[in-house]
């Protein structure tokens, strides 16, 4: 579940981030597309649009991407080459939908879930799987070693206080709130959740690690 939360949380943040900067900066190079849509549709409208665009577009594809490789799966038998499939499957839809100014997550989220869970578990799927995990570390630490580099000492004596009161602000008192109000609406369906306060304070503490928010915070507008 907390690894479920994160994956359906940092495409929102994304997509969220690219509607902020397209607001407060109209005519923004960040968003070419946004642009085009609240010109056409107007700024109330082309916002819902353009939201509507980025989540359901690239989900929709991922899903029919997801299906279309199980079934070319069972056709072609391709597992010994799964590995570098899937990762130029990933590579592909990041570069197809960032062409267009179309966030790719969403897409790539669909097609991991519908591969993962729809596959026969066989052990190169294993193999699929561990090596992701290798990979996603991998990606995070030099997302980090880049973070630290364009770093100086004036930027962290500059916000340093600031930035500590604000990360404290997350942790302790925005995020909990937040997840605990979602939770508590969600255990209210069908299918419960039966999570008592300390599994939902775990879910909320877990889950900001600070990748997204480390790549968002370098972004240009």
């Amino acid at each position: 579940m907390v690894l479920g939360e994160s994956l359906f949380n940092d495409p929102v943040s994304i997509i969220s981030l690219t509607l902020v900067i397209a607001l407060i900066v109209p005519g923004s190079t960040y968003s070419p597309l946004f642009n085009d849509v609240t010109s056409f549709f107007g700024l109330i409208g082309g916002s819902g649009i353009f939201l509507l665009i980025q989540i359901a577009v690239p989900a929709l594809i991922g899903i029919v991407v997801g299906f279309s490789i199980l079934y070319l799966n069972k056709i072609f038998n391709f597992e010994n080459f799964i590995l570098g499939l899937l990762l130029g499957v990933v590579l592909l839809e990041f570069a197809v939908f960032s062409a267009v100014s179309i966030t790719p997550f969403p897409a790539i989220i669909a097609t991991g879930a519908i591969v993962g869970n729809f596959s026969d578990k066989s052990l190169f799927w294993q193999r699929e799987a561990n090596f992701q995990d290798n990979l996603s570390f991998l990606a995070q630490s030099i997302i980090f070693i880049l973070l630290g580099a364009i770093l100086t000492v004036q930027d962290i004596e500059r916000y340093l206080v600031v930035g500590v009161l604000m990360a404290l602000a997350i942790i302790f008192l925005a995020r909990p709130a937040a997840v605990m109000a979602s939770l508590t609406i969600a255990d209210r369906g069908k299918s419960r959740l039966h999570l008592d306060n300390i599994k939902k304070l775990f879910v909320s503490f877990v889950g900001p690690r600070g990748t997204v928010t480390v790549v968002l915070s370098t972004i240009p507008y």
